[in-house]
């Protein structure tokens, strides 16, 4: 099998290896320690003194290898792409009569190369195109061959909150320039795109988030108009909640919803003091979406940040039982970037075990990071702020009928 451990280390590359897998893959670190000891019980031919016990639980094994591998293992160039997804994602943590923030997680999702109907670059002979397809043309793997084409997540990053403060230093962290960078209505994320790229990124609202304030400001006035509760399936399936729904499908779609909803609003007396929700909405977003729409087939990338939502989801599961415990802002960005190997398909128990094999061997077998290093670091080093506790009220019980 190769080479497993370098003289004078007591760990195998390769159970190593397998507990930074299992961390990237959403293991907590008591899951990968206790997997680790059976592995090296196993190739020892020892194990627990009572063989009706279990192996530890104990974490600390896999959070130490976290902190001093991490590094070693996670090699991807640290290159923006043509274009980026941008979202955030926020955590809690509990105290004596409520809860505080605890911290702001940031994500980054990528294109190499340009997504959507446009036509395809015309550079490459298509013998060459069918040998790429083919996955030939990067060493006969396919799962490289379809990440050419297809976005990835690029990293997360830990922050107290998410504004532009945070957002620029999580993207001044890599080199390179987007073309196109897509996020939501959140201001932080493209003031400091605009800061630091000033004119030479394409800022893309994304439209599901941006229809989907539409569509409720549409019930919304319907429901006035028409006094019918919001679900009631007269008001959701009205004409003009299906055209708001498609209003990002083409110019087309998006003016005649804006013909329809100013001829069913505009000279309502019901909206005569306070203006119809949707009406505001075109207002103030018509003009920026008419632009967006006219050059939405020319320019590369989705309109949307949805694919890196599905990524946010999974990664909420992994971490969201572990917020209260997270304290240490070094080791949990290195746990982060492992999350972030393993939602990219990079996780690899070979190739790792490969690269940490290499760099003991380099350095007279010991990690060049010394373990429980960053012991004193605290989340207070990032100016978390101490707000008062939100008071968690229990739900009232409802009477019995």
């Amino acid at each position: 099998a190769g080479p497993v451990v370098p003289g004078g280390y007591h760990y195998l590359s390769k159970v190593i290896a397998g507990a930074l897998v299992a961390v990237a893959t959403g293991r907590t670190y008591s899951e990968a320690s206790q997997a680790a000891r059976h592995a090296l019980g196993h190739a020892s031919g020892l194990g627990p003194a009572d063989r009706t016990k279990p192996y530890s639980v104990n974490g600390q094994l896999a959070a130490d290898w976290t902190e001093v591998f991490t590094d070693v293992v996670v090699t991807q160039p640290q290159h923006w792409p043509a274009v980026v997804l941008l979202d955030a994602t926020k955590f809690w943590r509990r105290v004596p009569g409520g809860r505080v923030d605890a911290f702001t997680l940031l994500f980054a999702y990528g294109y190499d190369v340009y997504e959507g109907p446009q036509e395809k670059p015309p550079e490459m002979d298509p013998a060459d195109e069918q040998a790429r397809d083919d996955g030939a043309l990067f060493g006969g793997d396919p799962v490289a061959a379809d990440r050419a084409v297809n976005g990835r997540l690029l990293r997360i990053g830990l922050a107290v909150e998410e504004n532009e403060a945070s957002w620029k230093a999580f993207l001044s962290d890599w080199s390179g320039t987007p073309q196109v960078a897509v996020g939501d209505g959140a201001h932080g994320a493209r003031n400091a795109v605009e800061a630091l790229w000033p004119g030479r990124v394409l800022w893309v609202r994304c439209a599901y988030h941006w229809k989907k304030n539409l569509v409720s400001a549409v019930i919304s006035d319907l429901v006035r108009l028409t006094g019918l509760p919001s679900e009631s399936a007269k008001v959701q399936k009205d004409r003009l909640v299906v055209q708001a729904r498609a209003v990002f499908t083409s110019t087309a779609a998006f003016l005649q919803f804006q013909t329809s909803a100013r001829k069913r609003f505009g000279r309502h007396a019901e909206f005569a003091e306070l203006p119809a929700s949707s009406l505001v909405w075109l207002q103030t977003n018509s003009k920026a979406a008419l632009a967006q729409l006219a050059e939405a087939d020319t320019r590369p990338g989705p309109q949307s940040i949805g694919p890196l939502e599905q990524v946010i989801f999974r990664t909420r599961q992994q971490v969201a039982g572990r917020a209260q415990s997270l304290r240490n802002p070094v080791r949990t960005q290195r746990m982060l970037t492992l999350l972030a190997a393993g939602s990219r398909y990079d996780a690899n128990v070979d190739i790792w075990a490969g690269l940490i094999y290499a760099h003991l061997a380099a350095n007279h077998s010991r990690p060049a990071l010394r373990q429980r290093e960053v012991t004193g670091h605290t989340m207070s080093e990032l100016a978390i702020p101490q707000p008062k506790p939100v008071v968690l009220r229990a739900r009232a019980k409802s009477s019995p009928r």
